[in-house]
């Protein structure tokens, strides 16, 4: 088990100690959130903190006073430096006695996980993380335990610190200067990809990502036959009206992320 420092006032921590707040809004005396192999198969609420990626299975339980997190020790250097969470333990042949051991020194009643029927940036664990879960929490005092953090999860994307809200404006004033820029350019026989190309080299040249996946975002259409949603080669005629649908800086609350986050802006 490792002390880490005491945390740097960012986004991050910011997240985390909102978190904990809401937990006792919510009835829920402890957050678990697992991963693994992150980079390949993430969870969208570790982004909350932190940009790092784990490849065997990492465990984050947050309660309204105390934070830990319990990874494989060659995960682990990365995770301490962060300093973010309160304790930071470690295991090699498997996680569940670990595991079992943080559980006991909080002694939750309701342990919330990330899985949601009705919010999909809520259903991070996968199914076979939350079976391999169940069968370690199967003959302790904690099966049984395990609940919905949806509603919280909701909440804790949805309420925005101070610090989220100015990352939004810085935002949503580069894709309007965006959107600026390209109607100066807009001629009669450019295409909808020509358009959409113009916006993909203003996000590149600000140093910033289009918040959809690129081919799609963002969304321009030609006319009233084009279909809606798609960027195809129709071409712009005189008289045509032009749609030009969501083109966004990266919109997340991720605390690392080196580039500029931002919210979806349509025109």
């Amino acid at each position: 088990m490792t002390l880490t420092a005491p945390r740097a006032s960012t986004l991050g921590s910011l997240k985390l100690a909102q978190a904990q707040s809401l937990l006792r809004e919510h009835d829920v005396d402890a957050w678990l959130t697992v991963v693994r192999e992150s980079a390949e198969r993430p969870d969208p609420n570790l982004r909350f903190f932190t940009d790092l990626d784990f490849t065997w299975s990492t465990f984050f339980l947050v309660t309204p006073s105390w934070s830990a997190a319990l990874v494989a020790t060659f995960d682990a250097p990365d995770l301490v430096a962060l300093g973010l969470f309160d304790e930071v333990a470690t295991y090699r042949e498997g996680p569940r006695a670990a595991l079992l051991q943080l559980l006991d020194r909080v002694k939750p009643t309701r342990i919330g996980i990330n899985m949601s029927e009705d919010d999909a940036l809520a259903d991070g664990i996968t199914a076979g993380l939350r079976a391999q879960l169940e069968s370690m929490l199967a003959e302790t005092a904690y099966a049984g335990r395990l609940t919905s953090a949806g509603p919280f999860l909701t909440e804790l994307r949805s309420v925005k610190l101070p610090e989220e809200r100015a990352r939004i404006q810085r935002a949503v004033d580069e894709t309007e200067g965006m959107f600026d820029r390209v109607r100066e350019r807009v001629r009669i026989g450019m295409t909808a990809r020509d358009i959409a190309g113009m916006f993909h080299a203003e996000a590149e040249a600000a140093g910033v990502r289009v918040a959809w996946p690129v081919h799609h975002c963002p969304t321009v259409t030609v006319g009233a036959r084009a279909p809606v949603g798609h960027v195809g080669s129709r071409v712009m005629l005189a008289g045509q009206l032009i749609c030009g649908g969501v083109l966004s800086t990266t919109v997340t609350t991720c605390v690392a992320d080196p580039v500029l986050p931002a919210a979806s802006v349509a025109e």
